[in-house]
C-alpha cells in the first residue's frame, strides 16, 4: 500500500526536524488570499478576540486554494496548513466550537489556555483533545462502522 502523504504542512516540517512557521491572521477572504501562497507552513486563523463567525472561516478556507497550486502541486494538501485559535480554553468543553471548525476543513485547532493549572482538579489540555472528533479506527466501510438509528421494533 502507498504511503499518504502528509497533510499538514506545520506537522510535516516538525516531523522532519525543521521549524515550522505559522502567523496570525483574521478570518478573512483578502487575508487568506494573500496567505495561501505565503511562504509559510501555517496560519492560524484568530477568532478568540473577535466575534466567532462560522461563515467567514469557511470563506476564509476557500480563498486560501488556488486551483493552480493544486494542480502544480498535484496534492490536495494546501500549500499553507490552516488552524485556527477558538473562544473557548481547553478546560471549558464547548465541543460543538471543536466540531464546527473541524467539519469546515480546519487542520489544527489551538485552544487559548489548556493547561493543567487553569482549573484546580481538571487536566484541561486532555479535555480539549477529547472534544475533537476523530475517525473510527476501523476498516469496516462508514456506514458498517456507525450504527444508523432506524425506526423502533415494534413486533407489528
Amino acid at each position: 500500500m502507498a504511503e499518504i502523504p502528509r497533510l499538514n504542512g506545520v506537522i510535516k516540517a516538525l516531523e522532519e526536524g525543521k521549524t515550522a512557521f505559522t502567523t496570525f491572521s483574521p478570518a478573512d477572504i483578502d487575508s487568506a488570499a494573500a496567505l495561501g501562497a505565503a511562504p509559510l507552513d501555517g496560519v492560524v486563523f484568530e477568532m478568540e478576540h473577535g466575534p466567532f463567525d462560522a461563515p467567514n472561516l469557511r470563506d476564509a478556507l476557500q480563498h486560501m486554494l488556488g486551483r493552480r497550486q493544486i494542480l502544480d502541486g498535484g496534492t490536495l494538501a494546501p500549500a499553507v496548513t490552516p488552524m485556527v485559535r477558538i473562544p473557548p480554553n481547553g478546560g471549558e468543553m464547548n465541543q460543538w466550537i471543536a466540531k464546527q471548525v473541524l467539519d469546515l476543513g480546519i487542520y489544527g485547532i489551538v485552544f487559548p489556555t489548556s493547561a493543567p493549572w487553569t482549573r484546580p482538579g481538571t487536566q484541561s489540555g486532555l479535555a480539549a483533545i477529547l472534544e475533537c472528533p476523530r475517525p473510527p479506527t476501523t476498516t469496516l466501510p462508514a456506514s458498517e462502522a456507525t450504527p444508523q438509528p432506524g425506526p423502533p421494533d415494534t413486533g407489528v
